[in-house]
């Protein structure tokens, strides 16, 4: 009887699997060959390197050039991986990048993801020996979300945080988009809570085929690495805790990827390897309940910023603010009743998106106390494993 379940199970499952070997199978050729190239400008720097192309610049404040420019390798090579390129990179870099490239190649072919390409890049100029940053102090990524703004606080209460960076050209095309210059501002009173300098670089990768929910990381290690010149390491907020990595990885900022992004001249480190999505929140609240007002959670308009209250990532929030019995009232436009949100809620077909949903909604279930919107949550979880057995029977 069991075996004819396992059967029966892998038959319906069949069909995804398949899709997914083919879908991986077709992007492991290489589709073209480039040679890239980087021309430093008044504003920042070009990197040319066919369709891969993209531009660098700060923003806001004064920019010293680094001796290396291992920074437009990490871009390079999420462009590689996301598109089936081969790029030739004729550039200086540090011999610690060289080597950096080596393993990212094999970490990223041991994670075999099907979305992604074998990484090619080949670094033909020798690498530059005993460099070491020519700055000084603690860089950390704030976007003004829960991850970000948990991670400066970290950073900020260890005495090692001298500067935010915000990434213009992710969520919005540019620093001049109304969008951003909104961000901007709310970032900057979270920067502000530290006592800490935010400067803003614009990047133009993401307009080049850039495979973003898989390749976020590479953009972070790319713009931190870009102001090199002026800080010594770098910090990450990371997306998940160890334990949740186990079910999600490969995905996002998780765990490996600062300790991949690093080399010797400029290191990254990764916060929030031990506190979930709820504890991050609670950390927050402690530091400065004020700074709930000035974060960017929304997905539903990003326009003009702010944070609707309904849409999935917004209903995610308030859940855990009452899970831990904090008001949600000054953060959110609207308040629809949590039960009938939680009612909305879909569970996805896709496996990648199942593990996030399993995650994200395990962590809230948990700390929430006893009553309907623990029991309604508990049965949308209950719903959420049984499409991530199906998907994944063999795990």
């Amino acid at each position: 009887m069991k075996t004819k379940l396992k059967l029966a199970v892998k038959g319906l499952v069949s069909p995804f699997l398949n899709q997914k070997l083919t879908r991986y199978k077709s992007r492991q050729t290489c589709k073209e060959s480039f040679v890239a190239t980087v021309k430093p400008t008044e504003a920042g720097v070009d990197i040319f390197a066919g369709p891969a192309s993209f531009k660098m610049r700060v923003v806001d404040g004064d920019w010293v050039e680094p001796e290396v420019y291992d920074f437009a390798i990490f871009g390079l090579a999420a462009l590689s991986l996301s598109n089936g390129w081969k790029i030739t990179a004729e550039m200086p870099v540090s011999t610690s990048m060289i080597k950096k490239v080596d393993e990212i190649t094999n970490v990223y072919k041991l994670w075999s993801i099907d979305k992604l390409s074998k990484l090619r890049i080949d670094l033909p100029i020798a690498g530059t020996e005993g460099l070491s940053s020519r700055g000084l102090g603690r860089l950390v990524c704030l976007s003004g979300g829960v991850d970000s703004t948990f991670a400066a606080i970290c950073a900020h209460e260890a005495g090692d945080l001298d500067g935010c960076l915000l990434i213009a050209g992710a969520d919005y095309p540019d620093a001049s988009h109304k969008g951003f210059i909104e961000l901007r501002k709310r970032v900057s009173a979270i920067a502000s809570a530290f006592g800490s300098k935010l400067t803003t670089v614009e990047t133009t990768i993401r307009q080049s085929r850039f495979e973003w929910e898989m390749m976020h990381g590479f953009n972070l290690a790319s713009c931190l690495h870009y102001l090199s010149g002026t800080y010594k390491s770098g910090g990450i907020g990371l997306d998940n805790t160890l334990a949740q990595d186990v079910v999600r990885n490969p995905w996002g900022n998780n765990a490996a990827l600062p300790y991949l992004f690093s080399t010797d001249r400029f290191s990254i480190k990764g916060f929030g390897e031990f506190a979930n999505r709820v504890s991050k929140i609670k950390k927050i609240h402690e530091f400065d309940s004020s700074l709930f007002d000035t974060m960017s959670i929304c997905w539903a308009n990003i326009t003009i910023g702010g944070n609707c209250g309904h849409c999935r990532k917004c209903i995610g929030m308030r859940l855990a603010l009452f899970a831990l019995g904090i008001s949600d009232k000054s953060m959110f436009v609207s308040h629809p009743d949590l039960i009938d949100a939680i009612d909305h809620f879909k569970v996805s077909n896709s496996l990648s998106a199942v593990k996030g949903q399993l995650v994200r909604t395990a962590e809230i279930v948990d700390a929430l106390p006893d009553g309907p919107v623990r029991s309604r949550l508990s049965e949308f979880e209950r719903a959420v494993r049984h499409r991530y057995f199906l998907l994944d029977p063999f795990r």
